[in-house]
């Protein structure tokens, strides 16, 4: 299969590992390979990112000769790999197999530019023809997105002036300044994010989507099979029509759609808003989202 590779991208990833090297080879994360990505993951916190951002390891395991390392910051996951020695880190890896291509349409391009999303079948606020529209990929389980769609938690955090953007964004809807659209991207370290994201459909299916997203980010502690069908006997839906739809994983393939599609949108974790087709990764106030808006 022929490989496509931009120049721009080439040059964004030689100047990346050039500077880790230059970094890490007066570094040795020597022993197992736990041991080698824990130890590359406490230098990355201790050396590499600001203060309150933090890189948490999801997973690691021998791959090409190297250790690769699983990496969630910020609600992005991420690839890095680290010599067997645990001398040198390498930010990512690009496979020699296949022919490479050169293409130098993207080296003028600036590195974010306007994708075109599509709203698919997603639950959405706000009109149809609204000329803003943002387009979440998020996850029940993933904090960060809880932080993101409650407000509460966003003040308890960062204080009474802090505006978490679901809400804010909701708000408009309902006033027909913009459309939100919701599209699902569990994560697969979350066990609860796929059944929580098929609980939400069930719920959708009986005209309840919205009320039932906003209990599933005020219950993130919460989200077992038995609390998800309690959640709907709460808002009142008829509980023998939404536990045989839960059950039965009905929405599973629509689900399944929307990640892939997340994926090619370049999607990589969550939260991740395509505002009027600008993407917005991570938790951000809404102070992030207002430039991109004409309100």
């Amino acid at each position: 299969m022929e490989k496509k590779i931009n120049i721009w991208q080439i040059a964004t990833i030689v100047l990346g590992v050039l500077f880790l090297l230059s970094v890490f080879n007066v570094f040795s994360f020597g022993g197992s390979t736990k041991g080698i990505t824990g130890n590359a993951v406490a230098y990355i916190n201790d050396n590499l990112l600001e203060s309150g951002t933090e890189a948490v390891l999801v997973n690691s395991e021998k791959a090409n000769g190297l250790v690769k390392a699983t990496l969630n910051i910020e609600g992005q996951v991420m690839e890095a790999y680290i010599s067997n020695d645990g001398a040198l880190l390498f930010p990512t890896a690009i496979p020699l197999t296949g022919e490479l291509v050169i293409d130098n349409t993207a080296a003028s391009q600036p590195s974010a530019g306007i994708v075109e999303v599509s709203a698919a079948d997603g639950y959405s606020l706000g009109p149809e023809d609204a000329e803003n529209v943002v387009i979440e990929f998020s996850d029940f389980e993933c904090p960060y997105c809880g932080l993101a769609a409650n407000d509460e938690i966003g003040k308890q955090q960062y204080g009474p002036t802090y505006v978490s953007a679901v809400p804010k964004l909701k708000e408009l809807a309902e006033q027909g300044k913009l459309r939100l659209v919701f599209r699902h991207f569990p994560l697969g370290f979350h066990p609860n994010a796929m059944p929580s994201a098929l609980a939400s459909e069930c719920a959708g299916e009986q005209g309840k989507f919205w009320e039932y997203h906003d209990v599933l980010f005020e219950n993130q502690d919460a989200l077992s099979i038995d609390n998800l069908k309690q959640y709907a006997v709460d808002l009142g839906l008829s509980s023998a029509q939404f536990d045989t739809c839960l059950d039965t994983k009905k929405y599973s393939d629509k689900i399944e759609q929307d990640m892939s599609d997340g994926q090619g949108y370049g999607v990589s974790g969550t939260p991740a808003f395509f505002v009027n087709g600008m993407i917005v990764s991570g938790a951000q106030p809404f102070s992030a989202f207002e430039p991109l808006l004409n309100l």
